[in-house]
């Protein structure tokens, strides 16, 4: 464990009683979603979805489980529909039951039938109509406008509860405050992870900045909660106070303001941010998007070029200080 997460996490002298934990959870705790994945990748028959595809941007999707079922059936062509009933050879009328004007494949179900027709056009008036295609293309062609459907409700499936949190631009820090914002990068390839971390002042100008380099696969939000601590302890090396912190992880910003404890890797380091915090004098932790963290994740995306690096307002990268002037609002 140590030669992926360093002596700096986890020390032989640590007070850390061992348990055991599911290593394959960030919370330690056996799931039947992360064993499956697991063996599926043992076997090789597990690939990496990237954000383009249609399983992607499905599964993104702020809905019931029993929709998005419902959905996953529809794809996988295990929705019994009349005529998929007939094609696995159950004596049934193909003929839709609803309007029974055509057969019932899945496309005519779900979208083409005139009762689901009407209940689309309903909901959404400009979704697409044509029935031609399977039930994946016409769904990868309206999932946009699922999306804006569900962009109308700001923030309607995510609970914030303090002050600042889910901003999408960087804003100046009040009088006398500074702002650290924090970032970290997979480099899977490689088998390193990148650490970025920025402090700015109440006029929006750079103080300090670092990237570093660290070898060993870790989960993203392992990295994300190292990336944390790091900054934790540069805040209180650099004896600085009135300090906010940004993060776009907002797994890590809710466990670390949580009372839970969590037995595993990622939660022996949850618990080291909250104990140098507790040190530390007047600090407080934000949840903000990617766009108004796009300075830390410079720096975590460029740790491979600039490994181990601090940055001053003397000596800084020309990427960096056009970020820092086109991203403040």
């Amino acid at each position: 464990m140590e030669e992926y997460l360093g002596s700096q996490v986890f020390t032989k002298d640590s007070q850390v009683v061992d348990k055991l934990y599911w290593i394959k959870e960030c919370s330690g705790v056996y799931s039947v979603k992360s064993a499956y994945k697991f063996l599926q990748k043992q076997k090789g028959e597990w690939r990496q979805e990237d954000s383009s595809s249609l399983w992607f941007k499905l599964w993104r999707i702020k809905a019931p489980a029993k929709v998005l079922n419902l959905v996953w059936r529809s794809l996988s062509y295990c929705l019994p529909t009349m005529t998929m009933l007939a094609q696995k050879h159950v004596h049934v009328l193909r003929i839709c039951p609803v309007c029974q004007d055509e057969d019932e494949p899945i496309m005519h179900a779900l979208v083409g039938c005139s009762l689901a027709s009407q209940c689309w056009h309903n909901i959404l008036p400009d979704v697409q109509q044509d029935v031609n295609g399977d039930f994946a293309r016409w769904l990868e062609k309206n999932l946009v406008q699922w999306h804006n459907f569900q962009g109308r409700s700001t923030q309607a499936f995510v609970h914030l509860k303090f002050e600042g949190d889910g901003a999408i631009y960087w804003v100046k820090p009040q009088a006398r405050q500074i702002k650290v914002t924090v970032d970290a990068a997979i480099f899977r390839d490689q088998m390193w992870f990148g650490t970025g971390m920025v402090a700015r002042d109440e006029r929006g100008e750079l103080l300090e900045a670092k990237s570093r380099l660290h070898n060993g696969v870790v989960s993203p939000e392992l990295a994300e909660d190292m990336t944390m601590k790091e900054a934790l302890s540069w805040i209180k090396a650099r004896t600085w106070i009135q300090v906010i912190i940004e993060a776009d992880c907002l797994t890590v910003v809710q466990v670390i303001r949580s009372k839970i404890s969590i037995e595993s890797p990622f939660g022996v380091v949850i618990k080291k941010c909250k104990s140098i915090m507790l040190e530390l004098n007047d600090i407080s932790l934000i949840f903000i998007k990617r766009f108004a963290n796009m300075a830390a994740h410079f720096l975590a995306k460029k740790s491979c070029s600039h490994p181990d690096r601090v940055f001053d307002e003397r000596k800084v990268p020309v990427e960096l200080i056009n970020i820092l002037l086109t991203y403040m609002f």
